[in-house]
């Protein structure tokens, strides 16, 4: 249940059968279901259709939101108007089925896409075979921060790894360095998020570099600021820098506020 309007038969996070509804029944078998009259359906009287008429829902729709060909969920209409024409409604709800689906987590996850830039093409290639078999993942590998295809790639990547001294910029990625273990490394692309760092961020949310997204995770992982320096390849002054820069965003007067708040805005 998405939203409701007027009386709340159902609560939220109800299981309920198809064989108690008519429209539930359609749209498991992949069929439309409307009627601008309940009253005068043939044998609309399952226990959820009664309820429904009881509620004064005089017209209703079911449409079917479908995955790859196989019913995943469905979109149920009432209105206590008994003239409510349902054909618009339909085919509006058909076309926008797709994203519906994708934006519940009914279809299936889009394929994490990772660029490993690097300088030894044979390194590069076993470290793309560990990514493709740890994660559902697309891996393209560029060669060198200077190849010409490499500012198309990073508009393209989810997520990049590579060496923390390459000359990059990139504010569509997640950056991971090279140098990290295996297991660290798939970890930290998996929870990688697949929006581009420096898009909109929400209200009250803030605007972290990638470098500052990986200082906030370090920082929540207890490690002392020159452990954090030897973990990003930085020096330790280097890295009380940054911190001063994402204390500022995070409106934060300490490490452990800035973790807090990280938290509180979902970046960690």
């Amino acid at each position: 249940m998405l939203a409701v309007t007027g009386m709340d038969l159902i609560r939220v996070g109800a299981v309920a059968f198809t064989q108690q509804s008519t429209r539930l029944e359609a749209v498991a078998a992949g069929r439309i279901w409307a009627s601008s009259d309940l009253g005068h359906e043939p044998d609309f009287d399952r226990l959820l259709d009664r309820i429904s008429m009881v509620a004064g829902h005089r017209a209703g729709c079911a449409v079917p939101i479908a995955v790859e060909g196989k019913t995943c969920g469905a979109v149920l209409l009432s209105s206590s108007d008994y003239r409510t024409s349902w054909d618009a409604v339909a085919r509006v709800i058909t076309a926008a089925a797709p994203t519906i689906a994708t934006t519940l987590g009914l279809g299936p996850a889009p394929t994490l896409r990772v660029l490993v830039l690097h300088q030894d093409m044979l390194a590069a290639e076993g470290l793309a075979r560990i990514l493709e078999q740890g994660l559902d993942a697309e891996v393209r590998l560029v060669h060198g921060p200077y190849a010409p295809e490499l500012p198309e790639s990073l508009n393209w990547a989810d997520v990049v790894v590579t060496d923390r001294e390459s000359p990059i910029v990139t504010s569509s990625a997640v950056v991971i360095a090279r140098h990290w273990s295996k297991k660290r490394i798939l970890a930290a692309i998996a929870q990688a998020n697949t929006k581009p760092v420096g898009s909109a961020s929400a209200p009250g949310v803030a605007a972290l570099t990638p470098r500052e997204l990986d200082l906030v995770r370090e920082l929540d992982s207890g490690l002392s600021y020159h452990e954090i320096a030897d973990q990003l390849g930085l020096t330790t002054e280097t890295v009380r820098t940054y911190s001063k820069s994402l204390y500022a965003k995070l409106d934060a007067h300490s490490r452990g506020q800035a973790v807090v708040q990280a938290r509180r805005q979902g970046l960690l």
